[in-house]
């Protein structure tokens, strides 16, 4: 696992507890779009390298991307489906 990785699920342990996560940080701190973000996180969860994590705390950010990942999927279907009713 490589330094970058390992920053990710640091900053992901930090802010989990708080209700958005740190998002505001995302963007600035790893230069990823949130969406790609809880992508990777998601994928770093299942890793070796988070089973230094609590139990608890990986459940809790597995279902925050989760969520997040979802949501994301939701606004852009909306935001396509708008786009094609506009054209009409």
């Amino acid at each position: 696992m490589d330094g970058y990785q390992t920053e990710i699920l640091a900053f992901a342990e930090k802010w989990g507890p708080f209700a958005d996560g740190g998002e505001e940080h995302i963007l600035t701190t790893f230069g990823l779009s949130i969406y790609d973000y809880y992508h990777r996180l998601l994928g770093l969860l299942d890793s070796p390298a988070a089973r230094s994590l609590d139990p608890t705390v990986i459940l809790l950010l597995r279902h925050r991307s989760v969520e997040r990942l979802n949501s994301h999927s939701v606004k852009s279907t909306v935001r396509a489906g708008e786009s094609s009713v506009r054209k009409h």
